[in-house]
């Protein structure tokens, strides 16, 4: 019979063999992210790293401005001439300001906030198979959303996101060129904005330009209030591109509204 408690030694040995190539591999340069383990003895090489440096998770806003500097960089031997100039945000290194980790019930929720949930969720799922089994969707929504929906709440909704999918107006979003690259709930922030983290519903990223594009499920909207209903988001649009923007410095942003009721796009300017 195999040692456990051998094996899991031989595992641990064998990453901290690799954490010590990739730490001897910087030149110049070396950035670690990760997450401390709140409920968990094992620790990660970030924290194994923190811990070797003294850094105290507690105080880590003091330590950064105590150790942090911007980065002198060495360009005798080396052939990229840019190198010198690079610029490095400290902002990057600062904790982000993440929402709280509490899971919401199903019973906590109110009706409104489930099926807009749902709906995010299948447009999607959709968008990337339209042809997906219907238990196959059932199960995966509810999965991805901890919730425990019906057969018969899924598809009510899910003639709500088939009707964008294929809707005309939206064509552009859920078929995109093929040398444009999509993405599905996006999470970004921005030192400017404290680290706030945003959720991107839908971006497309083409040659010259990146699509932002923010779902609402709301009811009470119609073909004639849409403009104006779109006009109340305008400073969240305006903080996902602000976010996006030094990611992509060389392409031009545009931002929209889907009014998923009524498979309505709308342009929201910033």
């Amino acid at each position: 019979a195999i040692n456990v408690k051998q094996k899991i030694n031989e595992n641990s040995d064998e990453g901290l063999n690799l954490l010590y190539v990739a730490l001897t591999r910087a030149k110049q340069i070396m950035i670690m992210t990760g997450v401390q383990a709140k409920k968990s003895s094992h620790q990660g090489w970030h924290t194994q790293c923190c811990t070797a440096l003294d850094i105290n998770f507690n105080n880590q806003q003091a330590w950064l401005h105590e150790h942090s500097s911007k980065p002198k960089l060495d360009t005798q031997d080396n052939n990229n001439a840019d190198i010198g100039s690079m610029s490095f945000d400290l902002a990057l290194l600062e904790p982000l300001n993440q929402a709280s980790n509490t899971i919401v019930t199903k019973e906590e929720q109110s009706p409104e906030a489930i099926e807009g949930i749902v709906i995010h969720k299948l447009l999607e799922i959709l968008s990337q198979n339209i042809n997906i089994n219907h238990d196959a969707l059932l199960t995966r929504t509810n999965r991805e959303t901890n919730l425990n929906l019906s057969t018969e709440a899924i598809s009510a909704l899910k003639n709500e996101a088939l009707n964008c999918l294929h809707h005309p107006n939206l064509n552009k979003i859920f078929n995109p060129s093929n040398s444009d690259k999509v993405f599905h709930e996006v999470t970004v922030t921005d030192a400017s904005q404290g680290n706030e983290i945003n959720i991107i519903d839908h971006m497309i990223v083409g040659k010259e330009s990146i699509w932002i594009i923010d779902y609402k499920t709301q009811h009470d909207v119609t073909h004639e209030s849409a403009r104006d209903e779109s006009l109340k988001y305008m400073e969240q649009l305006k903080r996902y591109a602000q976010a996006v923007q030094p990611i992509y410095p060389a392409l031009k942003i545009r931002c929209s509204i889907v009014f998923t009721k009524l498979a309505k796009l709308v342009d929201v300017p910033f």
